[in-house]
């Protein structure tokens, strides 16, 4: 066998790397389909999507019983009146 007869094996890409990016992908997807970020105009429109408020922090959802979603958060933190991580807390 010459060195011009052979060939080089091709590139191996292990599927289960495949699989795992295609998971990946969708569970992002899905994430931002699930989890949207919406500005509220009151609290009553916000209980309406989160019924105990929600936090921006882990402490904040546990000291006040509020859903943690620190975007939501963001987006309405000017609901937050006493100032303590939790829009909307009942």
């Amino acid at each position: 066998m010459t060195a011009e007869s052979r060939t080089q094996a091709p590139e191996f890409t292990p599927k289960w790397y495949l699989v795992d990016m295609f998971f990946t992908s969708i569970m992002v997807s899905l994430v931002l389909l699930v989890s949207p970020t919406t500005k509220f105009k009151n609290c009553d429109a916000l209980r309406l999507k989160f019924k105990s408020g929600v936090a921006a922090t882990a402490k904040a959802a546990a000291a006040s019983g509020a859903t943690l979603n620190a975007k939501v958060y963001a987006l309405n933190k000017g609901l937050d009146r006493d100032k303590d991580g939790a829009a909307c807390e009942q």
